[in-house]
């Protein structure tokens, strides 16, 4: 008889199918996890950012995230995100934010919406969830390496910003979308030649305004 281990063992689904169903869940929980990142995002990349825009582009992206990062110090202290109680977690939180905010803040600035923002940071809080197959396949984790806002996660944003400045996506200073101008009524088209553009006019049968002669 197998050992109930044993049979729990063989009833799992593979690692790779379990992987696989993670991963496609991560649109969906970025959706359910918007709430709450809308709750930081409304002040970091809603506010703090164009507040800091007048210093420039890239002095506001990168002081945002600095200041976004060391916000977290008190619960990385505790061990939140990298297991590790000292300076060290400050530090990888800290440059991990500031990777991860110029994108976010990029997105903001050029779409002129916090939304995009929310959404990714949403989505950046739901691949997180990838990490617990790590040691359901038996491997060692050191999330200074696996987490998305450690090393791992600065080469991903640092290709995908190294290609925005390639290809010319990221300038002096980003724009934000055009505003929309108060709804204008279009103005009216002009009158077709010869067509009277008054109806006491028309009414007359001449063209004319009623009371002027015609000529003859």
């Amino acid at each position: 008889m197998r050992a109930p281990s044993t049979l729990a063992a063989a009833a799992m689904p593979p690692l790779g199918l379990l992987v696989a169903l993670q991963i496609a869940a991560i649109p969906l929980n970025a959706l359910v996890g918007s709430i709450a990142a809308f709750g930081e995002e409304i002040g970091w990349r809603g506010w703090l950012l164009p507040a800091l825009r007048p210093l420039g582009a890239w002095p506001a992206l990168l002081l945002s995230g600095a200041i976004w990062g060391l916000w977290h110090t008190p619960v990385i202290l505790l061990g939140y995100n990298f297991n590790r109680t000292d300076w060290s977690g400050v530090a990888l939180m800290t440059v991990g934010a500031v990777v991860w905010g110029v994108l976010f803040g990029w997105v903001r600035l050029r779409s002129g919406s916090v939304w995009p923002a929310v959404l990714g940071h949403a989505a950046l809080n739901a691949s997180a969830g990838l990490l617990i197959w790590l040691p359901a396949a038996g491997e060692p984790m050191e999330m200074a390496l696996v987490n998305p806002l450690g090393v791992s996660g600065w080469i991903v944003v640092a290709a995908v910003v190294l290609i925005l400045l390639l290809t010319r996506q990221f300038g002096p200073e980003p724009e934000l979308a055009p505003k929309r101008v108060a709804g204008r009524r279009p103005s009216a088209p002009s009158a077709t030649p010869g067509a009277p553009d008054d109806p006491r006019a028309a009414e007359s049968g001449s063209g004319l305004p009623p009371g002027e002669p015609e000529a003859r």
